[in-house]
């Protein structure tokens, strides 16, 4: 580990690995936002799809039973699909899950409203009843209106990607995305480090011959000349200095 050009290389090698680390995180994190972005576009008409069949539960009276049947049946066909009627201000107010697995009684309503309003050019993600730690995908439309108790509006909200796909993400593990960006990464990382070290060892080559003749002339050879051979400016500098 005294060879400077060993320790150049275990430098860069520990460099390469945060490199690597850093390359495989985020392109993971490319890909689940790719991916959510994706899940976002192909579901973005289901939720106004499925919000003209509760129209009968919601203009006549928030029918809760019903509208949780409806929910299952929609979870059922798609259970990729997490269904919540919400009010105006975002309260939740009908959705089909057991009541201790809704830990988010209110949803942001400001991601809803742009996501209505804009486009599919920009992935949009809102609270997760479910989850109090992140942002998910989801798909949603308005409810509600003139005809409804009191004139109210809201929203049908539809986390796409819920607790069963995370469940199966978890389940499989690493992805096929995420072991070729490990395989990726760590066979650039190798080509790197090999064509690195072997720079580092011709780079340090005419300071190891300095080195030898130094030692030879500290050993009572003065008379053997120290030579100025290739390498940087420094090094023949050196040489020239002894």
């Amino acid at each position: 580990m005294r060879s400077l050009h060993v320790r150049l290389a275990c430098l860069l090698a520990s460099l390469l690995a945060l490199l690597t680390a850093g390359l495989v995180a985020g392109g993971l994190w490319s890909a689940e936002r790719h991916g959510a972005h994706v899940r976002q576009i192909l579901n973005r008409d289901v939720a106004a799809h499925v919000a003209k069949d509760l129209r009968p539960f919601v203009d006549d009276g928030l029918d809760v039973a019903a509208l949780k049947a409806l929910f299952m049946r929609v979870m059922i066909v798609n259970p990729a699909l997490e269904v919540y009627l919400l009010d105006e201000r975002g309260r939740v107010l009908a959705y089909d899950a057991p009541d201790e697995k809704i830990v988010r009684r209110q949803v942001d309503v400001g991601p809803v409203r742009r996501f209505l309003a804009g486009t599919t050019d920009r992935l949009v993600v809102g609270d997760d009843p479910r989850d109090l730690r992140g942002t998910k995908p989801f798909t949603a439309a308005e409810v509600g209106g003139p005809r409804s108790p009191g004139g109210r509006r809201g929203y049908l909200y539809m986390i796409v990607g819920g607790e069963e796909r995370d469940s199966a993400a978890a389940f499989l593990g690493r992805s096929h995305v995420a072991r070729m960006l490990l395989l990726g990464a760590l066979g650039l990382a190798g080509v790197t480090l090999a064509a690195g070290a072997l720079a580092f060892a011709k780079l340090t080559r005419p300071l190891r011959h300095l080195r030898d003749e130094v030692a030879a002339f500290r050993e009572d050879e003065p008379h053997v000349p120290i030579t100025v051979r290739g390498g940087a400016d420094e090094i023949r500098q050196l040489a020239r200095a002894y």
